[in-house]
């Protein structure tokens, strides 16, 4: 049996299949976009194959254009690809699951130092920001998480075991733990939510940039921080109505 351009059928279920043209293929890790539509009936398929269609080549013409900024641009191309199945396991992308499985796929090589620089880091993320979906981590919200971070006494953990971070920052009127170990524990942070952007999970990373000078503290990009940039053309309304990849 013969199915329109585009559709094909796995098994029982329907697919949504295009090769991506020559002229965009750096901007994507594969030759072809392959998407589920999480059917097997003939005439749903037929009916999202139409929507996917439209979105993809909209998609297409909009990076084209080149108009975009290469944040923007990756935006568009993670909206038309699908998400890995490791990522739609993870309930709401709660962060300290997102964590686990981060560190569990790039820990191999790591020494045991780095291990528990990556710990105490990630440790201190989930203590002072909760564990959030990291759908909701902002920039503002990073840069509030580093200016705590500048209040946290040193080796806060050995010292203090079982007590809450957060009250011993709102308490803490002396020295914090270092410029440089802040920045260290940002750039973990970035990473993490970079890995995050890779996955799907985010569209961009807000972490990047947030390293500060051995003498800036880091309160002082709050009042220069007037938000960021919106995405000119948002394609979420195509969005095929909540049907997954």
């Amino acid at each position: 049996m013969s199915y329109p351009t585009h559709l094909i059928k796995v098994n029982s279920r329907f697919y949504y299949k295009i090769k991506v043209p020559a002229d965009l293929s750096h901007l994507f890790p594969s030759q072809f976009i392959k998407k589920s539509l999480h059917t097997s009936d003939l005439c749903a398929a037929k009916t999202m194959l139409k929507c996917h269609e439209f979105k993809t080549h909209n998609a297409f013409a909009l990076l084209r254009t080149g108009t975009l900024a290469t944040e923007y641009a990756q935006q568009v191309v993670n909206s038309l690809l699908p998400v890995p199945k490791t990522c739609r396991d993870i309930k709401q992308y709660r962060l300290s699951r997102v964590i686990g499985i981060y560190t569990e796929e790039k820990q191999t090589g790591w020494s045991d130092k780095t291990k528990l620089e990556v710990a105490g880091a990630f440790k201190l993320l989930v203590d002072i920001l909760g564990d959030v979906d990291v759908t909701t981590i902002t920039r503002p919200m990073l840069i509030e998480l580093r200016s705590s971070l500048l209040k946290v006494p040193p080796s806060f953990y050995v010292k203090n075991p079982g007590k809450s971070v957060r009250k011993a920052i709102a308490e803490n009127d002396g020295p914090g733990i270092s410029t440089k170990t802040v920045n260290k524990y940002m750039s973990r942070i970035g990473s993490l939510l970079k890995y995050c952007q890779e996955q799907g999970m985010i569209n961009t990373n807000p972490a990047t940039g947030l390293q500060i000078a051995e003498k800036q503290r880091a309160d002082q990009e709050r009042s220069a921080y007037t938000g960021q940039p919106r995405l000119w053309m948002n394609l979420s309304y195509i969005n095929l109505h909540g049907y997954r990849a």
